[in-house]
Order: structure tokens, then sequence, then C-alpha cells
């Protein structure tokens, strides 16, 4: 519904329930202000938004104050403006603005905008005490108390976005201060609880909070923004980097996407890898034992030439003892690329890019009864929700965007937490109900909650009329189990297991997250159980209901697309299926091989026993230190090339190491958990004489007499949207909006990343 009002003699039309301010400034009309933020609840704390509304007797806050039918509005009267300035002169007179040259928000700083804009004279006149004024030493955050111009914005993004509540209000007049702790006892960030997620300093509008690495690194309007994709988890986090004479100086979250516009630590601040000292520069061929870990510089040309003879000199032999790893931190075009080397170059489908964890047949079994290989719903819907279940899954240390998005819901919309995992975890603590169960008993508990359900006749009968088969058959497997014989099996008490049930199955939408502990056994049979326990509640198919896996890596979902596991070709065809096998031949004109093929653990065993000789690992270190038999593997092969950033513990057994490039030097497309495919861009140049995944696989096949000619990473999107029906259509251009969902296959369109069951059904899986 629309609001008509006047603002300064203008008719306005706004939506009921939008401020005066959001009002105001959709017209062009400028109110001040410090403490409002978009993606941040109105409060009015600074209070230099003020304008007078007819029939009020005293001035009120813009920022907060809903717009009314008819109401008339004035934002520039000499009052006004005189108590802005007033304002602001009182915060002036605390602020030390002889700092504001070596500040690192000059020039991008909203007090000092506001002092231009209203000519303010600068004149500090009171210093605060060395109590208040005092600060903590930590690895990310500058916080200078001194600077603080109390707008709150740290208190309000810490409680609603981050839910840590680090911060507080200390008041006291002219001492007022945001403190971390509490007034009464302030603390350091670490201890008052600071998870380092770095909003704080995303929000912070003056220099009282700044980020630690980018000091003296550039002013802000020196550097040049350039967006991208975070590459520590599978969220998708879209991120600015900003970068000065070709380096990066720090990354911000991005709130113009269509992302929830935040960051956490890992995208905010882990990015001292990209410039590391530590980094591979040059190729390197090995000289003396293997595993001793000595190398030699060597040019491209000659590092090329020796590799391609190796593994020519295995694939000649037999091209069942090669094996090529990739990663699941690679793009779509890179991972693409790869799995097409693999196959139709080396003649070898020995193949995994980095889906690890059982990763693979999740999202297999997942086509197998639904028909999308992946979540059936995204992030959103966790807003939208009345119970969530979390599996599996510390989403709050490895993908804290999407753990808080779960934390914002539990208080601000009243969403239910269920939190399945077999130890602690940060979710515990936000729970409404935690279920610890045995390890590997994740099957049990899924069918016990589904019996549950169907015996209290809490089955929503409709829909599996409706949509679903086979329940009858499902029906009497599941008889067996009870909530004493489950409690038997998990550990998960009688009464828990039924509140755990009958909140799924009474919610009106309920969201299931499952993470990499709950597929790393049994991911088939885990993951029909799961899909049978949300079909027979009725949670899959519409808006704020489904099933969302929370993978590793950035781009498991990307990889799993493209091909990048030995049954599968791109877009989901089989190796085994000789109308997919020579469908992809034709596409790519290359002969492609038949047999069947090894994953990572496949290949490590094979390796071991001398069946698999050479092999080329791209990305993803094989964490030797945790699982020692890899590291037998790898010192057992003849031929080992290892593509990447830093010599690994891994590639101390290489006969050639390639230096690769980061996710901040490459560009191409990445696929989040969501199912959604984003444009990443390039932010730097590769490091020193490093080359990036796509020139070297080219430069590769090229040396092996099997030339790829793309000229850049948009020419393989193209080759992708033609030969990956999910991703027919897709193009950079219309990834510029913020990305687009890959289909079902039945739907055949874009933007419904839901699962969509229009009458279609859908069969129980008896496990």
């Amino acid at each position: 519904m629309m609001v008509s009002l006047v603002i300064d003699g203008q008719q306005v039309y706004a939506e009921e329930g939008a401020t005066i301010y959001q009002a105001a400034k959709q017209m062009g009309i400028y109110i001040p202000t410090l403490c409002y933020h978009p993606r941040l609840r109105p409060l009015g704390y600074c209070r230099i938004c003020l304008v007078e509304v007819e029939g009020i007797n005293k001035p009120v806050t813009s920022c907060n104050t809903p717009v009314q039918e008819g109401m008339r509005v004035t934002t520039d009267t000499p009052a006004i403006k005189e108590q802005r300035e007033e304002i602001l002169s009182m915060l002036l007179q605390t602020h030390p603005s002889e700092e504001c040259l070596v500040c690192e928000k000059g020039g991008n700083c909203d007090l000092q905008e506001q002092a231009y804009q209203m000519g303010c004279q600068v004149s500090r006149s009171y210093v605060l005490t060395d109590e208040v004024a005092s600060a903590d030493e930590n690895p990310h955050i500058v916080r200078d108390p001194e600077k603080c111009i109390l707008c709150g914005r740290c208190i309000r993004v810490c409680s609603e976005v981050a839910q840590q509540f680090v911060f507080t209000l200390k008041e006291g007049g002219m001492e007022a201060r945001a403190v971390a702790g509490t007034p009464e006892k302030p603390q350091t960030l670490e201890d008052a609880g600071c998870v380092f997620c770095g909003n704080c300093v995303e929000v912070c509008p003056v220099g009282a909070l700044t980020e630690i690495e980018r000091a003296t690194l550039g002013r802000e309007w020196e550097l040049e923004p350039v967006k991208g994709i975070c590459n520590h988890c599978s969220v998708g986090c879209s991120i600015v980097f900003r970068v000065k004479d070709g380096k990066l100086v720090k990354i911000n979250a991005d709130a113009e996407e269509d992302t929830f516009g935040w960051i956490c630590s890992k995208g905010k601040f882990g990015y001292d890898y990209i410039k590391g000292e530590e980094r591979v520069t040059t190729p390197l061929i090995r000289q003396g034992e293997k595993g001793a870990g000595e190398f030699r510089e060597a040019s491209w040309e000659e590092a090329l030439d020796y590799v391609a003879k190796g593994l020519k000199e295995i694939r000649n032999e037999d091209p069942r003892a090669l094996a090529v790893l990739g990663s699941g931190r690679c793009s779509n075009e890179e991972n693409y690329l790869l799995q097409k080397f693999s196959r139709g170059v080396l003649g070898t489908n020995n193949l995994e890019t980095g889906v690890h964890f059982g990763m693979a047949q999740a999202a297999l079994a997942m086509e197998e009864s639904l028909g999308v290989a992946g979540s059936t719903t995204t992030l959103e819907s966790i807003r939208k929700t009345e119970t969530v279940m979390v599996i599996g899954s510390d989403m709050l240390k490895n993908q804290p965007v999407a753990g808080m998005r779960v934390k914002e819901a539990i208080r601000y919309n009243g969403t239910r937490l269920i939190n399945v995992s077999t130890q602690e975890t940060e979710m515990d603590k936000a729970a409404h109900l935690n279920l610890k169960v045995r390890s590997g008993s994740d099957l049990d508990l899924l069918k016990g909650m589904l019996n549950y359900v169907i015996q209290e006749g809490l089955l929503d009968s409709d829909y599996v009329e409706k949509y679903t088969e086979g329940f009858s058959e499902l029906k009497e497997e599941l008889k067996g189990y009870t909530p004493a014989r489950v409690k038997e099996l998990t550990g998960v008490g009688e009464e828990d297991l039924a509140r755990a049930a009958s909140w799924l199955a009474e919610s009106n939408n309920a969201v299931v997250l499952a993470g990499k502990g709950f597929v790393h056994q049994q991911p088939r049979e885990n993951t029909l159980a799961l899909v049978n326990l949300m079909l027979g509640c009725g949670q899959v198919g519409r808006e704020g209901a489904g099933i969302i896996f929370i993978q590793p890596r950035s781009n498991v979902q990307g990889a799993l697309d493209m091909g990048g596991i030995a049954p599968l070709l791109p877009g989901y065809r089989r190796v085994e299926d000789e109308g997919d096998r020579q469908e992809i031949s034709e596409k790519w004109n290359l002969e492609l091989p038949s047999w069947e093929g090894k994953e990572l653990e496949g290949i490590m065993d094979a390796a071991r026993e001398g069946e698999i000789k050479g092999l080329y690992l791209v990305g993803d270190a094989l964490e030797t230190g945790k699982y020692p038999e890899r590291e037998k593997a790898l010192a057992s092969l003849d031929f080992l090339v290892v593509q990447e950033l830093f010599i690994t513990s891994g590639a101390r057994y290489a006969d050639v190491i390639l230096p690769g490039a980061s996710f901040a030097e490459t560009e191409g497309t990445f696929t989040n958990l969501e199912r959604k495919v984003q444009k990443d861009y390039a932010a730097l140049t590769a490091y020193q004489n490093s080359r990036t995944d796509l020139e070297i696989i080219q430069d590769l096949s090229r040396a092996m007499g099997t030339p790829m000619k793309y000229t850049s990473a948009r020419e393989v999107t193209q080759e992708i949207s033609r030969v990956v029906p999910q991703y027919g259509g897709i193009s950079w251009e219309r990834l510029e909006g913020g990305g687009l969902f890959w289909p079902c296959p039945e739907e055949g369109h874009y933007g419904t990343p839901e699962l969509c069951l229009n009458g279609k059904k859908i069969r129980f899986s008896t496990v």
C-alpha cells in the first residue's frame, strides 16, 4: 500500500512502513545522517537527521519515523539546521580532528562529509580519559574510541547480524562511547566474544574501527573496487576487492549484490596467503630424492615439456594408470577444462575435482529421488521458515554468514532450531533442541523421526497422496523404528525425538541444512532418508521449505555440474551410458574412455598398490599430515605433477610444481550451495611468474599435442552453456545482476531456486 505525503513542498509517494528518510531519499531530497545504515534497523542514535512534521511540536528523527498519509514534512528550516549544527559541533569537540590527515577513513568519512556540508568549524576542546580512550590489541581491527561518534552502528550490526553482542553504549556525557564488554567492565574485543567477522568495520562511518592490514596502504579514493565472490566456503558471498597499484589492500562485503550483504572473518581478513612470501613464483622441477622437497627453478617451456613427456609415457602404456585430482575451490571453467583434459587428452576416467566427504553421492541421491542434484531451496528461505534443522554441520565455524542468518531468524522471526551433531558445536548455544547422536546413526534417527510422524498422525496426507508414491512400502519398513529402539541406536531420548519430529511435521515451513558430517558416512542412504522425512512432512517443493547442503568448498556444486567425478560427464550424463559418451565426444571432437574410473580414495589406494603411476593434482592440498596413507600414495607414484600456490606437504613428493593463481587473480563463474551461478572478476594479475589454472591446463594440453583454443574464460563459459543443460542460456552478461539459479530440468527457466513439483510424483526410497 502506498502512502501520500509532502516533503519540502513536493508530493511524495512511499510504501507503507517506509521512514521519512527513505521517502525523502527516493525523491532526491537530502537529509544528513550518521547513524542510519540501509541494512540495519533504524534507531535514531545520532539525531542529525532531524526534521519538522506539521502537527508535532518538536523535531523528529527522520530515519526511524514512519510515513503517514497526509504527513507534511520540512527538512531544512533554520531551526532544524541550527540543531543539526549544534549536535555535530558537540561530536567534534571530542573528536581528534588533528588525526584526519593520517586517518584511514580520510576522504570516506561520514563525519568529515557532514562537517563539510554544514560548514562546521573543527575545534577540539575535550580529551577523553585514559580509561575510555584505551583500546585493545588484536590481529585484525584497530579500535580508536576517541573517534567514536555514538552512531551505534557497531552495536547494532554486532547484535542484529553477528548475534554476538560484543558492543554496548557507555553513557556519561562527553565520555560516552561504544565499548566492548559492559559499561561497568570494558573488555578487549576477544574477551567480549568477538569473532572478528569485520562487519563492525564495514559499517563504521568514521575511523573508530578500521582494518589493521590496510594501514598506510592507500587512501579510500585511491582504491579501485573490483567485484568478486568469496572463495572460503560454499555460501558464495559477494565481495569487493579494494586494489591499489596492482596490490590487494582490503576486502569489503558487497552490499549492492543480492546476497546477504555481510561478511565473515575468513572473507574479510583471510587473504594474506594471496600476497604471501611463501608462494611458488616459477615452475619447479624436482632434483634429488622424492619427498625431500628439493627443487630447481625452470622456465614454463621446460616445465610443460617435462610434464607432457612424463604423462605421455604413462598414457601410451596404459591410460588407466593416470589420474587427475582437482579442487572444489576452482571455477566452473577451470574444473570443466580439467575434466575435459582428463578424459579427452589423458584418456582417463580416474578423476575427482575436490568433491570430498560424500557430497557427490549425496548430490546423486538427490538427483535420483528429486531430479535435482543439489539443494532444493535457498538460504533466503531461512528468513521465512518456522523450523530449521542443522545436521552434521558446525555452520558458525565453517559457514559463518549462513550461521548468522539462522541466528537472526531465531531472534527476529521466532524460528525454532534443531541442532543434530555428534559433538559440541557453536550452534549448540542457539539451538532450542540439541540432539547428540552416535557417529554413524543419522540414518536411524531420520527413520525414527519419520516413523513417529506416521504413528502420531502428523503425516501430511494430502501432500503425500498428491506428490508421492511408494509410501506403503516405506511405512512397512519403518515400523521397527520405535522411539525406544531409536534411543538404543542413536542415544537420542524419546522425548527429544518426538519434539524434533513434531516441529518438522507441524511447521508451515521447515528447512534442513545438511553438512559434511551428515554425508561423510552412508551419504546416499542418509540423503534418501532425509528426503523421505521431508516428503512425509510436506516440506519439499514450496517456498520457505526444503533441503540445503552445506558444502565444505566454495564450488563443490559447480564441480559436480561440470562432471567433476569419475562416473559423471558434464550435466550429469553418465560415463557408462554410450549415448551420453557419444554426445559429449561429438561436442568436444575427442574420444572418451568408457571404463569405470576411480575417485579420491580409490585413486589413493590404487597409487599405493602401484596400479596408478601418474597423478596430476590441481589445487586442494590432500592434507597428508592428517591422512598419512595419502602421503604413502604420493610417495609411490612414478610421476606427480602438482599445480599449487605453495609447496604443500604433498607437493614435496612432486616431480614438477606448476605455480597457479589465487581466486583473486582469476575470472570465471562459481556455483554456490543454492545452485546459484555467480560471476567472479579478476582483481589482480597472476602473482609474479605464476599462471591461472585455465592457462596452465591449456598450455599443458597444447604441449601434449591436443590444443584447446580458448582465448578467455568467457569462451569456456559459452561452451559450458552449450554442453551443460542446467547452464543453458547462462552468459557473463546475464550474470552481471548478481547470479542465476540453474533450473530444475523440467522447468527450463531461471530464477526459481525452489524445487517445483508441478504435480509430478516423487517416489519414497526404501533404505
